[in-house]
């Protein structure tokens, strides 16, 4: 291995489930260049993005902290001004950090972190190309005594989330009755499509009331919708392989560390959703793969870790564990490195954790998922909801080795001691953080995420 710190090639996809991907198991989706990452590193099975939304999901990797530590609770809110991010840490301790593509993170300019190449856009068919011939530019000529950090992002899958809104309303698909796509090449549709239709409020309130578009779908066209999101996972990994093979076909390659990820998942039909937003597995469940073409560095080839669960604030401290770098102090995430070589973890994690659209909470136990809702109450627009200051609303549990997330095991007595035992292990979490009182600089933001939820609560209790 090589004395000098390694480079780092940290690739980020928006919107992609873990289940999707060939290397997993997919049968529908080809992605041939995200199996050869998959193939020369360590994938941590268990890693939940810190909050399925891609501004809150983004800031964490950047910050090390949860939403309700770092402030961005929705896409519209802004980070806290004293919390050091990744690119800023990197260039203190000798490296360069560069970013092509996607960055997402409010009230933060990225050129005050990063030397930026290119800002992609909203919109990752016209231009996660681009973003590519950036990163493919860097790692041809780069020749800086100092190591590089280069962040690729891309949004591609994310475009799936205009195809509900431009879909036929009446009838079919147009694409079968016009002979373009074959009903026998749809995908089948997923187990969890059939479900109790038992809910959490910020699915039954915020996603039904944001995300209505596919209220009229029926099978064939949740059907098709999957036909339709596999093009766009397969479109983007055709960019991540123009990446890897720069890289291989570079002075870079022994002496460079990938990380791959997605900021969160997508409903992908599971509970018969598309978009975000949810605690649900197809959400908020993510890949995360750490890798190297090269056969000089100790990372571990073709390796599935089930052992370990990982979180997307464990970027920032992996990342500055493979730089042989300190962390500043008070992060809340777990370098994962050590299990990637094989030397292990000192102190991993026994649950994930997970938030998600400001009252939502998550703990994902060996066996057990929990889900719970608090309270919206009527001036707390800048206080993030705990124990200690809010109700709970509503408790959800599945037995992720049994039926999994099709049936709510919550209300039933021979539940109940599991039941509190998650949820003291979220009162344990929450103790933990440092959680603080929203920047009070998007008023309309915070005010239109606190009314649709308060509303939703005003309507079912009384």
């Amino acid at each position: 291995m090589s004395d000098k710190q390694p480079n780092i090639l940290f690739i980020h996809v928006d919107q992609l489930c873990l289940h999707t991907i060939s290397a997993y198991g997919c049968e529908f989706v080809k992605t041939p260049n995200i199996d050869k990452l998959i193939a020369n590193g360590v994938s941590f099975m268990h890693t939940y993005t810190a909050e399925p939304v891609c501004t809150p999901a983004r800031s964490s990797w950047w910050t090390g902290k949860y939403a309700s530590e770092h402030g961005v609770v929705h896409n519209t809110t802004s980070c806290h001004e004293d919390l050091i991010d990744l690119g800023q840490h990197l260039s203190l301790h000798g490296y360069n950090p560069l970013l092509t593509g996607k960055w997402h993170l409010s009230g933060r300019n990225v050129e005050e972190s990063f030397h930026v190449t290119h800002e992609g856009s909203w919109y990752g068919e016209p231009t996660d190309p681009d973003v590519t011939r950036s990163a493919v530019a860097i790692l041809r000529n780069y020749r800086s005594d100092k190591p590089f950090f280069l962040s690729v992002g891309y949004l591609n899958p994310h475009d799936c989330c205009g195809l509900p809104h431009d879909s036929n309303r009446q009838g079919p698909p147009e694409a079968l009755t016009d002979g373009l796509v074959a009903i026998e090449d749809l995908p089948p549709l997923p187990e969890t499509y059939h479900y109790d239709n038992i809910n959490s409020a910020t699915v039954d309130y915020v996603v039904r009331k944001t995300f209505n578009q596919a209220d009229h779908f029926t099978d064939i066209h949740w059907r098709y919708y999957l036909y339709q999101y596999a093009r766009y996972c397969e479109m983007v990994d055709c960019e991540i392989g123009a990446v890897v093979h720069a890289l291989e076909h570079s002075t870079h390659k022994d002496n460079t560390v990938i990380l791959f990820t997605s900021d969160h998942g997508d409903g992908a039909a599971c509970h018969k959703r598309y978009e975000k937003c949810t605690l649900w597995d197809e959400s908020v469940r993510v890949p995360f793969v750490i890798a190297t073409l090269s056969d000089l560095l100790p990372i571990r080839k073709d390796t599935k870790n089930f052992e370990h669960f990982a979180s997307g604030v464990d970027l920032f401290p992996t990342v500055c564990e493979i730089a042989g770098i300190a962390c500043p102090e008070g992060l809340s995430g777990l370098s994962v490195y050590g299990a990637a070589v094989g030397s292990g973890m000192a102190n991993p994690r026994l649950f994930a954790y997970a938030e998600a659209v400001f009252y939502s909470r998550m703990i994902r136990s060996k066996q057990y998922k929990y889900i719970m809702d608090y309270k919206p109450e009527r001036d707390d627009r800048y206080v993030c909801p705990t124990h200690a200051t809010h109700e709970i609303y509503r408790e959800l549990l599945y037995d992720m080795d049994n039926l999994g997330e099709r049936l709510n095991l919550a209300e039933l007595p021979e539940y109940q001691a599991i039941v509190a035992q998650h949820r003291q292990m979220l009162v344990d979490m929450e103790k933990r953080l440092n959680i603080r009182q929203l920047r009070q600089d998007n008023e309309y933001a915070i005010q239109l995420l606190h009314d649709r939820l308060r509303g939703y609560y005003d309507h079912v209790i009384h």
